[in-house]
Parts: C-alpha cells; sequence; structure tokens
C-alpha cells in the first residue's frame, strides 16, 4: 500500500513495451541480443517509455543473461582446449 502511494504521488505508474516494440522479436539469446535489448532499455527509460522498475527488472535481467552467456562460452572454451592439451600430452609421450 505505501510503495503505492508514493508510486502515485511521483505519477510513476508502471510502462511497459509491447512486444512488437522490443527489440528482437523473441527473448534475447546471445550477447549481440544483451547489448541490443540493453541499449533500448536505457533510450526507453530516457524517453519516459519504460518506468524506472521496470527498466531495473530488465537490466538485472539481461545481466542475468550475460553472465550465463560468458560462462557457457568459457565452458566451451576451457573443453576445447583441454581437448588440445591431452592431444598434446599425447604427442610428447609417444615421443619419449
Amino acid at each position: 500500500m505505501r510503495g503505492e502511494r508514493a508510486r502515485a504521488r511521483r505519477g510513476g505508474a508502471l510502462r511497459t513495451a509491447a512486444p512488437d516494440e522490443l527489440p528482437t522479436r523473441q527473448p534475447p539469446e546471445t550477447l549481440a541480443d544483451v547489448v541490443a535489448w540493453a541499449s533500448w532499455a536505457a533510450w526507453a527509460t530516457a524517453t519516459g517509455k519504460l518506468d524506472g522498475h521496470t527498466a531495473r527488472e530488465v537490466n538485472r535481467s539481461l545481466v542475468t543473461l550475460r553472465a550465463a552467456l560468458q560462462v557457457r562460452d568459457l565452458q566451451v572454451r576451457i573443453r576445447e582446449l583441454e581437448r588440445q592439451l591431452r592431444g598434446i600430452e599425447r604427442q610428447r609421450a609417444q615421443h619419449e
């Protein structure tokens, strides 16, 4: 109740975007999508399309997605490097 009164005093009704206003037609899935969505959210907030609360939630989700994508990509790189290392170790063992 108190939050609603404070929001009413600020004139801060929640403002969200319709799906056709979003930067992509699908949920963000790549780092490029995260960048596009973050840019869009900053612009939408600055121009009043999104309210601050909605913008913070969008940005929080984007930060979480970015971290998950980075971890996934690093895990793929680590697996490939480990595979290469095993090959090098096998070659060394054959030459000894």
